[in-house]
């Protein structure tokens, strides 16, 4: 399956990129509501000054996708449940305004609960130290934050104003807080694919409007005027357009697209040379495109064989394209049917399309906001049949935090579809299917532990009796009383792997 040619799929937000412009997260609150949404508790009612209040406590020691037991909820849902907002009903007597200034009110009590979440004296601060890691993850290296003359939070304000190129004053300001725009992962994923020789394509997805900037730094990357990958300040020379060998990324307008989606087949839309979209559903795409149709800078493109036919077309002449989904239809229901369509064809195994989204909800099927189907007859594709195969759910906090997450991700989607494959020509039935997973080793396991729930594994329950033991002996070399205790005792500790007693011995300390 190596040689496979795959199709990748992105999301924008909270998938690549730690920040929603469309909906005004900036990347602290960003972060924030991705540590309260993986943290799981109870709902307890508690008295507070003579008034019953709701108040939520932490019952899970670990960060999660998925509810871990029953009866839980994670702490972003709670404070949604906390500060409700109201819908339009549609009324000749709604006040619109008042409506919009109460939600705004429930966004800003909502955002206030969040941001607190993992600070001192919160529900949530057991986990600072994984918002932390985050921020750490996403930290530029000294070289680039000097190179784009911006600093971190924490440095203050910035008094050196480099000489830039326009492109870069952009990416100055993408990165203005000293901090990757496009996380690291994405990066290492692209590497990784050319060093191993892969045939590939990008897709970024997105309903919002931080799609634009996406593309703005893609393109930078695959020019080789990335301040990460420029061949400057001790940074690597990175390009994806075409030249020494590899495909041609960069995204051109032909590459463009705006996607208008129907849960009718025949019914669904893309208009490739474009992000410029209909306001509403009534006017006419014909008419509303006319000038670049006759020019022939546009294409409208009908049905799904149609659609599939004319992106895989454009993919083989700039590897990289950007979409702008339909959000005036999802927002009806905010369910699969009207969401991001991904179009496969199961029997062609000589292609796999992955799409990776944080909202690709595998959880509860109906509010997942990617709808796999098959090309052939558009027909639904069950989840049983498409998890980790065709779509990823994205884990926000360890994209951020393990730069091979993508990698890893690509590789037991791959491992799943030449299963499927290997069954179908067997001819097995495939409803019985068996998802493959790739399990991480127990060190890895160990080290993704927070500090306190790794000591605790590893040195605590020997450090701490021999504490006891030398305050009892008082011996003349009390350091080295405490050393020999522990190595002896060594083999009462069991982290689940064997150790190589060469690994650490040469270690600093």
């Amino acid at each position: 399956f190596k040689m496979r040619k795959l199709i990748l799929h992105f999301d924008i937000n909270k998938t690549i990129l730690m920040r929603d412009s469309e909906q005004g997260y900036a990347l602290d609150q960003t972060l924030y509501r991705v540590i309260a949404a993986r943290s799981w508790g109870i709902v307890e009612e508690k008295e507070v000054s003579g008034e019953v209040k709701r108040v939520w406590k932490l019952k899970h020691d670990h960060l999660t996708m998925y509810q871990p037991a029953e009866g839980l909820i994670n702490y972003y849902e709670f404070v949604k449940e906390l500060y409700p907002k109201r819908t339009k009903t549609g009324d000749e007597d709604e006040d619109a305004t008042a409506l919009d200034e109460f939600n705004a009110s429930q966004n800003e009590a909502r955002a206030t609960l969040i941001s607190q979440f993992p600070k001192p004296g919160n529900p949530g601060v057991k986990f600072k130290n994984h918002y932390e890691k985050m921020h750490r993850a996403l930290t530029l290296p000294k070289a680039v934050r000097e190179y784009l003359g911006v600093k971190l939070p924490d440095e203050g304000a910035g008094d050196h104003v480099p000489d830039l190129t326009n492109d870069e004053k952009i990416m100055r300001e993408l990165m203005n807080e000293g901090k990757f725009h496009i996380i690291p992962a994405f990066f290492k994923l692209l590497l990784n694919l050319r060093r191993s020789k892969r045939e590939f394509a990008i897709v970024f997805r997105s309903y919002g409007t931080d799609l634009q900037n996406v593309v703005h730094e893609f393109n930078r990357l695959c020019e080789g005027t990335h301040p990460c990958y420029n061949g400057k300040n001790g940074m690597p020379l990175v390009r994806f357009d075409g030249s020494k060998g590899t495909g041609n990324f960069k995204i051109t307008d032909s590459n463009l697209v705006t996607f208008y989606r129907s849960t009718e087949a025949v019914e669904n839309t893309i208009v490739t040379g474009t992000l410029e979209r209909v306001a509403g559903r009534g006017e006419d795409l014909d008419e509303f495109y006319a000038g670049g149709l006759e020019e022939g800078d546009l294409e409208i493109l009908r049905g799904p064989e149609s659609i599939y036919i004319g992106m895989m077309e454009l993919l083989k002449g700039n590897c990289g394209m950007a979409i702008s989904e339909d959000y005036e239809i999802y927002q009806r229901t905010h369910q699969k049917p009207n969401s991001k369509l991904l179009l496969v064809d199961s029997t062609d195994y000589n292609v796999q399309h992955i799409f990776f989204d944080d909202n690709a909800d595998f959880a509860d099927e109906l509010y997942s906001i990617v709808d796999p189907r098959e090309l052939m007859d558009f027909n639904e594709i069950p989840l049983k049949h498409y998890k980790n195969k065709y779509v990823v759910e994205v884990d926000s906090y360890k994209a951020v935090t393990e730069t091979d997450y993508f990698i890893k991700a690509i590789e037991e989607c791959e491992k799943n579809r030449t299963n499927e494959i290997n069954r179908r020509e067997a001819g097995l039935d495939l409803s019985d299917e068996e998802e493959v997973v790739v399990e991480k080793t127990a060190y890895e396991r160990l080290v993704e532990l927070p500090p306190d729930e790794y000591l605790m594994k590893t040195v605590i329950p020997l450090l701490l009796p021999a504490l006891t033991l030398v305050d009892i002996e008082r011996p003349t070399n009390p350091l080295g009383f405490v050393a020999t205790y522990m190595l002896k005792n060594k083999d009462k500790i069991d982290l689940g792997y064997e150790i190589d007693e060469g690994d650490d011995q040469n270690r600093s300390v």
